[in-house]
């Protein structure tokens, strides 16, 4: 099931799901703003926060047919919503990992290595119990970090049974403080 865009115009749409914004994430798509304005570029945003798939995509699929774009960025949409764009083989690039199994280009922070990175530091510095919390997100960089951070540790320390070395919680200050008043 191919949608076929309208002829193409010089937006690039970003297709956004964060229900707040980073300031880091903030920043990285307010340069990217500029540097396509400087290029001659329109930019618009649709954003998706929170969204219902079934309603995300056939608000997604009506826009892809009514604006063909340059480019769509997605910037941390779910796995749905990655496949739905590269099922449509519309021009699309994602800002962020993709998911496993979905063939979009990208651009992003290698979070398994920085991950990674920070296991191997902590390590080397003689910490034995080391743990990472992490987001509930479940984002495609964010698993690729866990699982490098987790493989680092257990490479170093076998699993003991007392702690994860990965440790979801809520991604705020009550939330973290839950998760330590428990352990």
């Amino acid at each position: 099931n191919q949608l076929i865009p309208s002829p193409q115009s010089p937006h690039i749409l970003l297709v956004h799901q964060f229900d707040f914004f980073l300031a880091s994430a903030t920043t990285f798509l307010r340069e990217i703003e500029l540097q396509l304005h400087a290029k001659g570029f329109e930019v618009e945003w649709h954003v998706e926060s929170r969204p219902n798939y079934v309603a995300a995509r056939r608000r997604l699929e009506k826009l892809v047919l009514q604006r063909g774009s340059a480019c769509w960025l997605l910037v941390s949409p779910p796995f749905e919503i990655h496949r739905l764009f590269m099922q449509a083989k519309v021009p699309t690039l994602v800002a962020g990992m993709p998911y496993p199994g979905i063939d979009l280009p990208c651009i992003d922070v290698d979070y398994r290595a920085v991950c990674r990175h920070a296991a191997q530091t902590f390590l080397r510095y003689g910490h034995g119990r080391i743990i990472m919390f992490a987001p509930r997100s479940r984002m495609a960089g964010d698993l690729e970090g866990e699982q490098a951070f987790e493989e680092t540790v257990r490479q170093h320390h076998p699993p003991d049974g007392r702690l994860p070395p990965v440790i979801h919680c809520d991604d705020r200050v009550e939330g973290v403080q839950n998760v330590l008043d428990k352990l």
